[in-house]
């Protein structure tokens, strides 16, 4: 396996890779951008094609293509190699000789039950009766796999026991439910079985809408070792390459509303699945684009969701908009009574979220009550736009209670603005200390020389012999990365260092050292490599003086002679 992963290191260029997804610029011997893990305004994530590693300088985000991939696409290591591994033509034959994983087992479940539930869908009359009703027509229906799960709970176990399942691994990815004495049914019954893909298009779950009387109108797939409902974003597969040329996406509710929105022209929505939108969904969703609009049904809980959601989006450093859909209306609703038009408009007049959350606080408070100022400062310091803040300072100045005067009661918002700020001034501060301690390790000289020296291939052997000094290195960084190095690699490493890093453990100490070799000012000359050397050694033997001579009673006349020799030696004196 570690052979596999530094042959991966060493033909997939950790630079082309990343600067697929964000834009990179050469500066120095490293490439710099917008950091993808945080909001990032100024250009603080650093990427080396030296050491194969990123690093954040601000949230601390760090690590190698692996990491990345695993980070982004949301994959498992395994995942990640196997991505990897063909982006850069290599064949894993022990992943081959292992047969299928059982990752590809699920997968297979779940396609095999997708296509029961098609199959099902034909042949009942109510579950197209149904969706007549909600006129989605054959073509909509195929284009999203829909399908209808029939209310006999032993159809389903039966037929993926014929072809070869075991109904232990179908519990597994919440098709059935049960156990080997008492039986399997199906997780499902009586419901419009709509299939849920990654961003890949890897069938990974159902949400079933039922079709009859009873509980529960919805029931999705939970979490499974497939599925992460919070990592995933209902019709992302279909949406991502329009949303990437748009470079926008909307956020709507529902299945429904998802593909209601499709068929009405807006081809880049896409739906959290049965829960308020995560940190993990926003993420998934700024890979392809920086702007949003969150279009959500016009109720209370609709408001208070779009409000959330665009709190959720922000961090990420999207630019929201959000707009809410008529009272009484969603766009599935919307498409069946009045067309596509609706929507579309709909979704062009999003708000920025300070308007948006202004507007809803004028609509349920007076200027004349005490809450409704509060609730717009919080408002006005969730906004990172000075020129929003000023604007709405301006507008609302003229509605101060006590102040009539509109310069003062400018100025006693703003007041009310820098006292509640003080302590987002104050984590400020925190966030660029910890930025100063990313980028710098306490080395001694000679120290950092030798370390910086293992990233030439030339110089590599003589900063090795240098490591083998012991007593030499004294910082703590330097006592750590040596035993790392040593400990790890047996003997001095070849090739790049992309190569060979990624064995080294642990991990945090390897990224401190990539760290290190990423930012170092100059690569030296073997003269300064010598030099440094020579001066490891003179400590080693001052240090080992200083040790004798703690216990100097208990020694006889020649070790006393012998340390006055290494004195003298030391000061050049034969």
């Amino acid at each position: 396996m570690s052979d596999e992963r530094e042959l991966i290191r060493s033909r997939v260029s950790i630079v082309d890779l990343i600067s697929s997804e964000i834009k990179l610029k050469k500066s120095g011997r490293n490439w710099t951008g917008l950091c993808p893990f945080h909001e990032d305004k100024n250009p603080s994530f650093s990427v080396s094609e030296l050491t194969g590693s990123y690093r954040c300088w601000s949230c601390g985000a760090k690590g190698d293509v692996f990491t990345w991939v695993m980070e982004r696409q949301r994959m498992s290591f395994r995942e990640a190699l196997e991505f990897l591994a063909a982006r850069a033509g290599i064949e894993l034959a022990k992943l081959q000789q292992e047969g299928p994983s059982k990752r590809q087992t699920y997968v297979q479940l779940m396609e095999a039950a997708q296509a029961f539930f098609q199959e099902s869908l034909e042949a009942s009359a109510e579950a197209k009766a149904y969706l007549r009703e909600r006129r989605i027509d054959s073509e909509t229906v195929a284009a999203w796999g829909i399908g209808y799960a029939p209310i006999q709970p032993d159809i389903l176990p039966t037929i993926l026991k014929r072809k070869g399942f075991s109904l232990a691994d179908a519990q597994e990815v919440f098709l059935v439910d049960g156990d080997p004495q008492a039986g399997y049914g199906a997780k499902f019954r009586d419901r419009i079985m709509f299939p849920i893909h990654d961003e890949r298009g890897t069938l990974v779950a159902f949400g079933g809408r039922l079709l009859g009387q009873g509980k529960a109108k919805y029931i999705n797939s939970s979490d499974t070792p497939l599925y992460r409902k919070s990592r995933v974003l209902y019709g992302l597969s279909k949406a991502k390459e329009a949303i990437q040329v748009e470079d926008r996406s909307v956020l709507v509710e529902g299945y429904l509303d998802v593909i209601a929105c499709h068929r009405a022209g807006v081809q880049t929505a896409v739906a959290s699945l049965g829960t308020s939108l995560t940190e993990d969904q926003a993420k998934l969703l700024r890979r392809w684009c920086k702007s949003v609009t969150v279009l959500y049904d016009s109720d209370e809980a609709g408001q208070k969701a779009a409000e959330k959601a665009a709190e959720i989006f922000r961090p990420e450093g999207f630019e929201v908009q959000v707009s809410l859909m008529p009272p009484g209306q969603d766009p599935d609703s919307l498409l069946r009574n009045v067309g596509p038009t609706p929507i579309l408009q709909a979704v062009e007049k999003g708000l920025r979220p300070l308007d948006f959350r202004i507007a809803q606080i004028e609509a349920k408070l007076q200027p004349s009550e005490s809450e409704f100022w509060d609730q717009v400062v919080e408002a006005l310091l969730a906004e990172k736009d000075a020129l929003q803040q000023a604007k709405w300072i301006e507008r609302l100045a003229p509605k101060h209670p006590e102040l009539r005067d509109p310069v003062l009661a400018r100025q006693a918002l703003m007041r009310q603005l820098r006292a509640k700020s003080a302590p987002v001034a104050a984590s400020a501060e925190t966030k660029r200390r910890k930025r100063e301690r990313f980028g710098s390790v306490d080395l001694r000289g000679p120290e950092r020389v030798v370390f910086s020296a293992l990233a030439d291939e030339l110089l590599r052997p003589l900063a090795w012999s240098g490591l083998q000094v012991i007593g030499g290195f004294r910082s703590a960084a330097a006592l750590g990365w040596r035993t790392m190095l040593l400990g790890c690699l047996k003997e001095c490493p070849e090739g790049p260092i992309a190569e060979w890093t990624g064995r080294l453990e642990p991990v945090e100490v390897r990224y401190d050292f990539l760290d290190f070799l990423m930012n170092a000012p100059h690569q030296p000359s073997r003269e300064d490599v010598e030099g440094a050397i020579a001066s490891l050694k003179s400590d080693a033997e001052r240090g080992e003086i200083r040790r004798l001579a703690l216990i100097e009673g208990d020694l006889d006349d020649d070790q006393l002679a012998e340390i006055n020799a290494r004195i003298r030696r030391l000061k050049g004196v034969e």
